[in-house]
């Protein structure tokens, strides 16, 4: 339920579905990487960016039908700045500091 709350607000704000750099936009990255990452926990940053465009830019009925790449690689690469996403053993993942603060956002 609260993805959908994040994606109704995303499209009343921008009159449209897509995601970009803003902070909408961000938390659904977040969101979509943690989700990711609990089902292929071995995950590096290429096989990530690479399998990005199947998750939701090109996915079906809840598609974005494209995306720009730079988009993701600039999340990730500020998540990873900022501390949230660390790379342990060539794996990429959330902090668990990070992860308990994502579900504590009030969307």
């Amino acid at each position: 339920m609260k993805i959908r709350t994040v994606c109704t607000k995303i499209v009343e704000e921008k009159g449209y579905f897509s995601f970009h750099a803003n902070e909408l936009s961000y938390l659904m990255y977040d969101v979509q990487f943690w989700l990711y990452t609990k089902s292929y926990p071995e995950t590096n940053r290429e096989q990530y960016l690479a399998v990005y465009e199947k998750m939701i830019a090109f996915g079906g009925e809840f598609g974005q039908s494209g995306y720009a790449p730079s988009s993701i690689s600039e999340w990730l690469d500020r998540r990873k700045q900022e501390g949230g996403i660390v790379k342990d053993h060539e794996q990429l993942r959330f902090t668990d500091r990070f992860t308990a603060e994502l579900f504590k956002t009030n969307f």
